[in-house]
């Protein structure tokens, strides 16, 4: 965890809508971080961010927010996690790559969720046609992710920081259908084994109603609420992988 004296070294932006906080993670943050260099910003003022802006500053906001605040700084917002083939014996259906035609054509019911950008459009369970092509219809050069649906009773964000779980929140179902403590840990010292896992992440598992715990999906720190975890720890992650997307650590 950073001392005072570090978080004290560097501003921090947070998003309004003008005058209120629009999202309870972003005004957590604002709360643990009280007395540091705090301003807030709404979308209209990102052009002048860019020259409060200095090299160590940290933004929390919505994803769309930061990705005009990345663009505002010259980064590059990181991909989406998604799914690692490395975790491929944990996500319990075959995960398919499609284009918009090939997604058009697949049997409804039908899980769809955009396999580049960071939540083009929230992964969405198609039951009807008409809601499908309303959906994809301004994405036809994208790629997507496609699975079966599956039956499930809960699902849980699972968030780690430097290698600790430090909180799993349920966000659907029954909250106490709980995940399997072992494959939750298995999932997490396998995915991180790998070169490409960030500082701070979160791994959304859901568990089937016949007992089996899966991953739903990864996400990056930087793109994902609080969900109810701890405030600190959410923010001192959320701070640690900032730093490391614009390489500071």
């Amino acid at each position: 965890m950073f001392t005072d004296n570090e978080l004290l070294k560097r501003k921090y932006f947070f998003e309004t809508n003008g005058k209120h906080f629009l999202f309870p993670f972003v005004y957590n943050s604002h709360d643990v971080l009280r007395g540091k260099a705090c301003k807030r910003f709404s979308t209209m003022d990102l052009d002048s961010l860019l020259h409060q802006y200095e090299e160590g500053d940290v933004v929390f906001g919505s994803i769309e927010f930061c990705k005009k605040a990345f663009q505002e700084i010259g980064i590059k917002p990181p991909k989406y996690l998604g799914y690692p083939l490395e975790l491929n014996e944990f996500y319990n259906r075959e995960i398919f790559i499609m284009d918009y035609a090939g997604v058009m054509e697949e049997p409804l019911p039908v899980f769809v969720k955009p396999k580049d950008e960071v939540k083009e459009f929230t992964g969405t369970v198609f039951r009807e046609d008409k809601w499908r092509t309303i959906t994809l219809n301004g994405h036809k050069t994208s790629k997507f992710y496609v699975s079966e649906v599956l039956d499930i009773a809960s699902e849980w964000r699972v968030f780690v920081h430097r290698g600790k779980i430090y909180g799993c929140q349920c966000y659907s179902g029954d909250p106490l259908d709980f995940p399997n403590r072992n494959t939750v840990q298995e999932i997490k010292d396998i995915y991180e084994s790998l070169d490409e896992s960030p500082v701070a992440y979160t791994i959304d598992v859901g568990v089937t109603t016949a007992g089996e715990t899966f991953i739903v999906e990864l996400n990056d720190m930087w793109a994902t609420g609080s969900y109810g975890v701890s405030p600190y720890d959410y923010t001192m992650a959320y701070i640690d992988r900032w730093l490391e997307i614009i390489n500071l650590i």
